[in-house]
This record gives C-alpha cells, structure tokens and sequence, in this order.
C-alpha cells in the first residue's frame, strides 16, 4: 500500500471518528467544541476528497493501459475496473459522504447553539 492510500485511510479514521463522538446537546461548551473540531476538519475532509479521486483516477490509468483490457468492449470494461478499482470508488464515495456529513453537523450544531442562546435570553430574570 501506497503512502497516499494510507494517509487517506488515516485520515478517513480521524474524520469518522471526530463524528461518531457523542456530545451532551444541552451543554454549550460541548457544542462550541464539537463545532469548532468539526470546521477545523472541514478542510482536511476537502483534501481527503481530493486524494481520493486523484488514487482512483491513478488506478484508472493503470488499469486502461494493461494490454488485457484492450479488446474489450467499454461496458465490459467498466465492469472489469469496477471490481478491480472498489477500494479506491470505496473511500471516494466514503470521502464525499464524509465531507457532507460534516457540513450537516456544522449546520446542526449552530442551530443548537442558536436555540440555547435564544433559550438564554428567554429566562425570566428577577
């Protein structure tokens, strides 16, 4: 295995790991640390993207240019790279689906913390 292809497993580890970590929703500081972990992975999650397409893309290549494929039709083809690429087409789609879920955690925390802040300012003061 490829340093790339590590580094992309790491990575992917990291990521699922940040988001399957579980967060008290009524605690703010927990809110506000789990928002700030997942926007700082945010761009590492973008470059996970990036390096998983450029390893697929790289399998491609390897695999158009073996001279056992040529006389193939391209649907024959694409099933024959389809099977030999699924690890790489694995952490892409893993990858992209990574990088959304982010996005939607992103967006739900700041919507709780919204809702606690509006809660906040709704106390009754005496």
């Amino acid at each position: 295995m490829d340093s790339s292809q590590q580094n992309l497993e790491s990575i992917c580890d990291q990521i699922g790991n940040a988001l399957s970590l579980e967060i008290d929703n009524s605690n703010p500081a927990e809110i506000l640390g789990k928002l700030n972990e997942l926007t700082n992975l945010l761009s590492t999650s973008s470059h996970a993207v990036a390096l998983a397409e450029m390893i697929y893309s790289e399998k491609l290549m390897q695999l158009t240019e073996n001279s056992q494929y040529v006389k193939l039709s391209a649907t024959d083809k694409k099933m024959i790279f389809a099977g030999k690429a699924k690890k790489e087409i694995y952490y892409v789609t893993l990858t992209e689906r990574q990088n959304k879920s982010i996005t939607h955690s992103i967006d739900a925390l700041r919507s709780m913390i919204s809702f606690l802040k509006q809660e906040m300012q709704n106390l009754p003061t005496n």
